[in-house]
C-alpha cells in the first residue's frame, strides 16, 4: 500500500495556473506554441524581404496571413486564460466559498479530499481517474465528471513528489484531441511557408549574384 498526503492553500495564484495548466493541455501545448511563433518569424521574413527586393505581394499577403493566425491563437490564449480563471474562481465561490486549506490524500486505490470546513470530506476511487497532468507547482488530477483534485509539489506531508508522480505513472494520461488538430493546421501551414520560403531564398541567390 502506498501512502500520500498533501496539503495546499487555495489562492489566486493557484487558480491562475490551473487555468493556465489546462489550457496549454486542451489546446496550446508547447508544441503549438512554439509552431506560432515560427509563424511569426516566417511571416516577417515573407514581409521584408519580399518589399526590400520588390518581388511581389504574393509573398507578402502570405506572411500577413501568418501573422494574423498567430495573433489571432495568442488573442485567443489570452481570452481564454482569464475566461477560466473567472470561471475556476466562480465555482470556488459557489461550491466552497468559505475553504481556504484543502488536505488530499491517496491510500492505495482511494483518494480523500478534506479541507478547514471540517464535515467537507469526500472520497473517490482512483479507477474514476480520467487523466492527471501538471503545471510548475502543482500536479492535477481530473476524475470522471470533472471532479478536480489538486496536489502541491512542495506540499508533501507523507510521501514527496517524485514517488507520487511515479505512482500516478500507470494511470492514464490522455491527450487532446483539440491539440492534436490545432498542431496538425499548424503543422501545415509552416510546411507551406517553407516551400515559400525556398522560393525567397532562390530569388535572394538571384539578386545576390
Amino acid at each position: 500500500m502506498k501512502d500520500f498526503v498533501n496539503i495546499f492553500e487555495i489562492s489566486d495564484e493557484f487558480i491562475k495556473e490551473y487555468a493556465v495548466a489546462w489550457l496549454n493541455r486542451k489546446i496550446f501545448n508547447l508544441y503549438n506554441r512554439i509552431l506560432c511563433v515560427l509563424l511569426i518569424i516566417f511571416g516577417l521574413i515573407l514581409i521584408i524581404v519580399p518589399i526590400k527586393y520588390s518581388i511581389g505581394p504574393d509573398l507578402i499577403f502570405i506572411g500577413i496571413s501568418d501573422i494574423i493566425v498567430s495573433l489571432m491563437l495568442s488573442i485567443s490564449y489570452l481570452i481564454n486564460i482569464k475566461k477560466y480563471t473567472n470561471t475556476m474562481k466562480s465555482r470556488i465561490e459557489i461550491l466552497g466559498k468559505n475553504i481556504r486549506e484543502v488536505k488530499n490524500e491517496i491510500h492505495d486505490n482511494l483518494c480523500i479530499t478534506t479541507n478547514n470546513i471540517k464535515d467537507r470530506s469526500h472520497e473517490i476511487l482512483l479507477s474514476f481517474l480520467d487523466y492527471h497532468f501538471e503545471s510548475k507547482n502543482y500536479y492535477f488530477l481530473i476524475f470522471t465528471g470533472d471532479i478536480l483534485v489538486t496536489f502541491k509539489k512542495n506540499g508533501f506531508i507523507v510521501g514527496n513528489f517524485n514517488e507520487f508522480k511515479n505512482f500516478l505513472s500507470k494511470y492514464p494520461k490522455k491527450k487532446s484531441k483539440r491539440a492534436l488538430i490545432l498542431g496538425i493546421c499548424l503543422t501545415i501551414l509552416i510546411l507551406i511557408n517553407l516551400k515559400y520560403l525556398s522560393t525567397l531564398y532562390k530569388f535572394y541567390l538571384i539578386f545576390s549574384i
